[in-house]
């Protein structure tokens, strides 16, 4: 199978390649398709998803400059499921990579054996399933390198068990605990779609309420995208809007809610609205910023009215009590982790 971006821009073979070796199924699937080129395989053996026997990554030259080669290989027995992918236009591989990644995480061979849990009745959590809980953290912190994370357990609407594990940082012995604070990132944003559901429920706004009708000033760099841009479509990935984080990394210190919101205006579209899934942290956090002003806040203090309304309608009914924006409030509790990325290697590219 064959999809292509328009132009060729990108390519991705999809096939089944008979070997007991997930890369050289790879290697081989090249030759199948008839691409060739001189860039050096870098082979990396990754986590296989359940079901899969092993799974292999295999990126070709540095990635920074088209063309750029990619192949996976996910092998059931001697059955390797190979996608390879061809990025002829790197911009379009941007503007393409969740397209990319869906269609990468998103097949399920027809041999791939699954268990249906749909209509089964869960164990009540007693000590022996917290022992051999404890044991698979024990066990798997250390191999993926993993500081320290907490575990809460839910049964029945009730927490029936909390714990940390490990250190906070990996220079510190601090242990971590049930307790500790965590940057949590982009799970924010289920957490603001709940504060907007709020609104809507309380009559201060609709899903289709046009956001300009909310903040009048909000605008992108299309004028007549602008005026059709409804408060659901802020916080659907599906505008076209791609994902476009330096400033938020280079910046985020310095960053305010009404600088989140200018910098939409000069936002390009790549697709039409619900064409593609386009990940974008921006229009989410304008969607929690307008709908702050739709809570009776105001444009010059969004960031304390979001916060504000984050806390009197998702936090405190939910019993939240450990979540908060105020960093001074985190150091002075003093029972924080930090957070911790895998190594960067300059010459790895994946897409």
């Amino acid at each position: 199978v064959l999809l292509s971006a328009p132009g060729d821009t990108i390519l991705m073979y999809m096939l089944v390649v008979e070997s007991e070796s997930a890369e050289a199924a790879v290697t081989a699937g090249w030759e199948q398709v008839g691409v060739t080129f001189e860039q050096t395989a870098r082979p990396q053996t990754i986590p296989s998803a359940p079901g899969f026997d092993e799974t292999v990554l295999v990126n070709y030259g540095s990635g920074m400059s088209a063309p750029f080669y990619q192949g996976i290989g996910q092998r059931i027995g001697t059955n390797v499921y190979t996608l390879l992918i061809v990025v002829n236009d790197l911009a379009a591989a941007g503007q393409r990579n969740a397209q990319i990644q869906i269609i990468a995480s998103g097949f399920q061979p027809t041999d791939l054996v699954t268990t249906d849990l749909s209509a089964v009745m869960p164990l009540p959590v007693d000590e022996d399933i917290i022992a051999a809980l404890e044991d698979f953290i024990a066990l798997n912190l250390p191999l993926m390198e993993v500081p320290g994370m907490s575990l809460a357990i839910v049964q029945d609407g009730e927490i029936v068990y909390a714990n940390g594990y490990g250190v906070r940082a990996l220079d510190s012995d601090e242990p971590v605990d049930a307790d500790t604070y965590m940057m949590i990132g982009s799970i924010t944003k289920s957490m603001t779609t709940m504060m907007m559901a709020t609104l809507v429920d309380d009559g201060a706004m609709a899903w289709d309420t046009p956001a300009v009708e909310i903040l009048p000033t909000f605008a992108v760099a299309d004028p007549a995208l602008t005026e059709q841009i409804t408060m659901q479509n802020l916080v659907c990935a599906c505008t076209g809007v791609p994902r476009r984080d330096m400033e938020l990394l280079f910046n985020a210190n310095e960053q305010t809610g009404e600088d989140s919101v200018e910098m939409l205006k000069t936002f390009r579209f790549f697709t039409d609205f619900g064409e593609a899934f386009q990940y974008s942290n921006q229009m989410v956090a304008a969607g929690g910023y307008i709908a702050a002003v739709a809570a009776g806040g105001a444009y010059g203090t969004l960031d304390a009215d979001y916060f504000a309304a984050m806390q009197e309608r998702v936090f405190d009914p939910i019993g939240m009590t450990r979540t908060t924006f105020d960093f001074a409030t985190v150091l002075a509790d003093g029972d924080y982790a930090l957070p911790h990325g895998a190594a960067f290697d300059e010459n790895d590219s994946y897409y």
